[in-house]
C-alpha cells in the first residue's frame, strides 16, 4: 500500500468579481410566493385506490350527500384515494390565471396514475381559498404532447419526491396548470417612513455584509450618475436590508424593475469542496492553501 506523500504548497487562487443582474442576488421585501394546500379526492383508479382509509370514506360519503346520494360509510371505494394538493401562488398573479400543483397520496393507494383529481379548494395560511385545483393525473408518456405547462412552472417533470414521474405506480404527481386562481393576493412592497417618504427594501438571498456594501455602492453610483430614474437615496438598515428611498414622482414598479436588471460586481464566496470518492478538489472564490499533507491510499 502506498502510504504518504508530503507536499508544501502555497497557492493563491484569485477569481475576479463577476457581473450578474441584481435580481440574482437580492429579492424585494414583500414580493414573495404564498404556499397553498388542500385536501381532495382522486377517482377512477381501477381498484388501485385506498384500501382502508376512513378519511377518504367520510369524504366520499360527504361528497355524494351533496348530490342527494346516500352511501354507506364502511363501503369499499377502491377506485378512489385521499390526496393532499399543494401549490405556490406567485406574486402579481391575476384571478383566472393557472398555476401548477403537486398531488400526493394520503393513504395506501397503489397508484394515482390515470385518476381524476376532483375540484379541490386550495387554502393559504390565513384560511382563505385562493385557487381551485382539478385535472387528470396522466402519465406523460401516454399523454404525448397534450400536456401544457403554465408560465409559472419552475420545477419540471423530474422532481417527484424521489420517484420517477413516468412510473405507472406513481403516488406523487405534478399537474401543470392544474389550478385556477380565484383570488388575488395583495402585494405590498412599497412603504412609507415617518417623514412620509416612499421606500422599498432589498433582501440579500445569501447575506454577506461585503456583498450588501458592494450593492449599496452600485446603487449610489447609479443615483449620482443619474443612470436610473426614481431613486432618491439608499442606505443599509440595522436588519441588514438595503433601503432604497423613492422620489415622490417615481413609478415604483418601473424603478424596481430597472434596478433589478442592473448588473453588479459580486465576489464569489470562498468554497472548497472535496469529493472523497474521486479525490477531486473544487475551489471557488479567493482561496489560499498553506502547508498541507496529501495521503494516497490506492
Amino acid at each position: 500500500m502506498k502510504k504518504l506523500s508530503l507536499f508544501v504548497i502555497l497557492i493563491s487562487s484569485s477569481i475576479l468579481a463577476i457581473q450578474i443582474p441584481l435580481d440574482r442576488v437580492v429579492s424585494v421585501y414583500g414580493i414573495r410566493e404564498n404556499q397553498l394546500i388542500g385536501y381532495g379526492l382522486v377517482t377512477g383508479l381501477a381498484g388501485k385506490g385506498d384500501s382502508r382509509n376512513s378519511a377518504s370514506n367520510k369524504t366520499i360519503v360527504s361528497l355524494l350527500k351533496r348530490y342527494g346520494v346516500e352511501a354507506p360509510l364502511k363501503g369499499k371505494y377502491r377506485n378512489t384515494a385521499a390526496v393532499m394538493v399543494t401549490a405556490s401562488l406567485p406574486p402579481f398573479v391575476s384571478s383566472g390565471e393557472k398555476i401548477d400543483v403537486h398531488v400526493s397520496a394520503l393513504g395506501d393507494a397503489k397508484s394515482l396514475n390515470g385518476g381524476v383529481l376532483l375540484q379541490t379548494p386550495l387554502y393559504a395560511a390565513n384560511g382563505q381559498v385562493y385557487a381551485v385545483a382539478q385535472g387528470v393525473l396522466l402519465n406523460p408518456e401516454a399523454a404525448g404532447n397534450g400536456i401544457k405547462r403554465s408560465r409559472y412552472s419552475f420545477t419540471g417533470y423530474e422532481l417527484f419526491s424521489g420517484r420517477d414521474y413516468r412510473s405507472k405506480q406513481a403516488r406523487t404527481f405534478y399537474l401543470p396548470a392544474g389550478a385556477i386562481v380565484e383570488k388575488e393576493v395583495p402585494t405590498n412592497y412599497v412603504f412609507t417612513d415617518t417623514n412620509q417618504k416612499k421606500y422599498f427594501e432589498l433582501v440579500l438571498k445569501d447575506f454577506s455584509l461585503s456583498h450588501a456594501y458592494s450593492i449599496l455602492q452600485k446603487i449610489q453610483e447609479l443615483v449620482n450618475e443619474k443612470k436610473i430614474e426614481g431613486i432618491d437615496t439608499a442606505y443599509l438598515t440595522a436588519s441588514g436590508r438595503i433601503r432604497v428611498q423613492l422620489k415622490q414622482s417615481a413609478n415604483s414598479l418601473q424603478t424596481i424593475a430597472s434596478l433589478l436588471n442592473t448588473p453588479v460586481s459580486i465576489q464569489p464566496r470562498a468554497k472548497v469542496i472535496i469529493d472523497s470518492k474521486t479525490g477531486f478538489i473544487f475551489i471557488s472564490g479567493d482561496v489560499m492553501l498553506d502547508k498541507a499533507a496529501f495521503v494516497n491510499t490506492s
